[in-house]
């Protein structure tokens, strides 16, 4: 091939340990983004006092990591913190994750929508203070490159939590353009959460970040420019 285009850089690592180091200079980085509306979604600011509310999007099987995230909402339970956790989407891992719920007691604090409409999901991100994608690689092998979930939150200014594996860290620079939390690791998750329930100057700054990271480096509209241009070339 004249080039190999990339959506990551751990991706452009794995594929050249795979096929050989001296592929490696035929790699380069485009990564997969958003199209950049005008406007971020209108959200609705927190009460005092109220519940911080949690959001996860993403189809419902293991490599998305919502069995961990749910095992975290029972340890802030246990350690007091106020919220709710609203959990969207379709899958195999559905039954499980509502065992899960059953078996904490944590009915009232999580709920499972099922899969809905992409409007439904949109005013879900608008009302959520927090977007939480804490993924792991499955047993079998299986996960994500980069989760255009978590660019879409970040896109709309909200603050994301996700976890130190895979390409993730391009997108989300820990403290500085979101949170990351040790993959599969409930207490992590916990404990970044419990974090930014307090501190909302915190999540309003690392939201801001977040925004201007996706439009700067996963932009579709960037992304084809760069792809144009390396076809041109080719």
């Amino acid at each position: 091939c004249a080039f190999c285009a990339s959506i990551s850089q751990y991706n452009a690592d794995y594929v050249a340990g795979e096929y050989g180091a001296e592929f490696a200079v035929k790699i380069h980085i485009v990564h997969c983004g958003i199209d950049p509306e005008p406007e971020p979604l209108e959200f609705s600011t927190l009460d005092e006092g109220a519940p911080v509310r949690l959001l996860g999007v993403g189809q419902l099987n293991p490599r998305k990591g919502f069995h961990v995230l749910i095992e975290a909402c029972g340890k802030l339970r246990e350690r007091g913190v106020d919220f709710q956790c609203t959990i969207v989407g379709g899958g195999d891992q559905r039954e499980e994750l509502e065992r899960m719920v059953d078996e904490r007691s944590l009915r009232e604090w999580v709920t499972l929508t099922g899969p809905v409409k992409h409007e439904v999901v949109e005013q879900q991100i608008a009302n959520c203070d927090i977007f939480v994608l804490p993924c792991v690689i499955s047993e079998d092998g299986w996960r994500d490159g980069i989760p255009v979930a978590l660019m879409e939150a970040m896109f709309h200014r909200r603050t994301v939590v996700s976890s130190r594996i895979l390409g993730i860290p391009e997108l989300i620079e820990d403290g500085v353009s979101g949170r990351l939390a040790e993959a599969g690791d409930a207490d992590s998750v916990a404990d970044v959460i419990a974090e930014l329930a307090g501190a909302p100057e915190e999540r309003a700054r690392l939201a801001a970040s977040g925004r201007e990271k996706v439009l700067a480096e996963f932009n579709n509209a960037k992304s084809a420019e760069t792809l144009a241009g390396m076809f041109g070339a080719s």
